[in-house]
């Protein structure tokens, strides 16, 4: 399924986070003292009488880091949905994995709950994609998400720049989630987060009274779900929308993938969004 949704998407290689004198033209920048002179726009300076360096951007190999929260509200599957959010979850690492691992970049998939679950990464002797996706597949959900436990432990593979992919529901993370994402960002990461809910966590679509039962810590709710349904959107928006602006300010690609939806047509959109402009 990984290769069907991203098979022919992308043929290059990513384009390295920092700026260099060698690859694709970027843009132009002042000329300061102590730089080369031979990247000077000599054709400009001749037309406009102007100092202008010319900057490229590199295409090197990166590191890239999946970490897949197995907390155990991951587990849910809704009234519409063909799949839990984690089995969601899991497509979507291995899709990301594959695309990357096909454009000759290192990866490395991190389960994780309260603790560090599994780590299965292409820089390990003998790791092939299918038996990394074979480990991803014995893991079950369970616990709560310790989300900083697992980027502390991510480090280790990126250790300097490169890429971070967090995939969770991000439940209970809105006041958690600033200052990890800072810390990711620290030393211009790319960062996504991939914000994974099923549609009756969106919509509460149910007609009957309900006892809801939180399945991490057994709390319960027992409501009129007809009654609630409006004012309940409307804390899920403001749950939604409170993920994203934390995203926009730390500089951080965002994706809500509702399991409803299909799995390719949404990566695919999210993908082109980040294709830099040609």
């Amino acid at each position: 399924m990984s290769r069907l949704a991203v098979e022919g998407y992308l043929t290059g290689r990513h384009k390295s986070l920092s700026r260099g004198y060698g690859g694709e033209f970027l843009q132009y920048r002042s000329y300061t003292p102590g730089d080369d002179p031979k990247y000077l726009d000599w054709k400009l300076f001749a037309r406009q009488d102007t100092y202008q360096m010319k900057v490229f951007q590199e295409e090197t190999q990166m590191k890239t880091a999946i970490l897949l929260d197995a907390s155990a509200s991951m587990d849910y599957k809704g009234t519409q949905a063909p799949c839990t959010k984690f089995r969601y979850g899991q497509c979507i690492a291995a899709c990301l994995a594959y695309l990357a691992l096909k454009q000759g970049d290192q990866v490395a998939i991190i389960t994780y709950a309260d603790s560090v679950l599994s780590m299965a990464s292409s820089t390990q002797a003998n790791q092939s994609l299918s038996s990394m996706l074979a480990q991803l597949e014995q893991i079950k959900p369970n616990g709560t998400a310790d989300h900083e436990k697992a980027w502390n432990y991510a480090q280790n593979f990126l250790k300097g720049r490169g890429m971070a992919i967090l995939i969770s529901d991000f439940h209970e993370c809105e006041n958690s989630l600033p200052k990890l994402l800072r810390t990711i960002r620290f030393g211009q990461r790319d960062t996504i987060v991939i914000q994974t809910l099923d549609q009756d966590e969106i919509k509460l679509p149910f007609m009957n009274s309900l006892k809801f039962i939180d399945s991490e810590t057994n709390a319960e709710i027992p409501t009129e779900p007809t009654l609630i349904a409006e004012f309940y959107q409307e804390k899920v928006r403001d749950f939604i929308d409170a993920i994203k602006s934390e995203c926009l300010t730390n500089q951080t690609d965002y994706l809500l993938a509702n399991t409803s939806d299909n799995l390719a047509g949404a990566l695919n959109a999210f993908l082109n969004r980040r294709q830099p402009a040609g």
